[in-house]
């Protein structure tokens, strides 16, 4: 949560922790990873995958949901670390497929969250032929991302 990478690595190298352990949420509803995506902690990010990677047990840090049903990728979309958004693309893109328990995609949060450069970078970058289903796909009022973008008056679709 704080962003001690020198204690974090040397805490699971001595302890022995399961790399299944890293996937279990706190009394908040958060995994390490959740929390370390979150907050841009891109070395702790970077670790908890080689850690994970040497257990097979990466997708698992992956799609692992909290409470409000959302993956590291989604917490991360929420605040807007890009640099940590392209780190877990590259370790689990399937993460941009799954909704959270009020079927928002990653592109419903980034503009909910008014995270417009997160937005362009997912739209131009990441997303490739999956793009489509995401921009049309409704939350569970039914709103695309357009309808959340007219409603917040977000009319810009690029950043300036």
């Amino acid at each position: 949560m704080f962003g001690h990478a020198k204690f974090v690595t040397e805490y699971i190298r001595l302890s022995s922790i399961y790399a299944h352990q890293l996937s279990q949420l706190n009394q908040d509803g958060y995994s390490p990873l959740h929390l370390a995506s979150a907050n841009g902690h891109l070395e702790i990010v970077q670790f908890l995958f080689e850690f994970g990677k040497h257990r097979s047990v990466v997708e698992e840090l992956c799609m692992k949901k909290d409470r409000d049903g959302r993956t590291a990728l989604h917490s991360t979309v929420v605040t807007g670390k890009i640099d940590v958004i392209n780190l877990l693309f590259d370790h689990c893109p399937d993460a941009a497929k799954e909704v959270t328990i009020h079927q928002e995609s990653v592109l419903h949060l980034a503009v909910k969250h008014h995270q417009q450069e997160v937005l362009v970078f997912l739209i131009d970058q990441k997303l490739g032929s999956s793009v489509q289903d995401l921009l049309n796909r409704g939350d569970r009022e039914g709103n695309t991302i357009m309808h959340l973008a007219t409603a917040k008056k977000q009319l810009q679709v690029r950043p300036a």
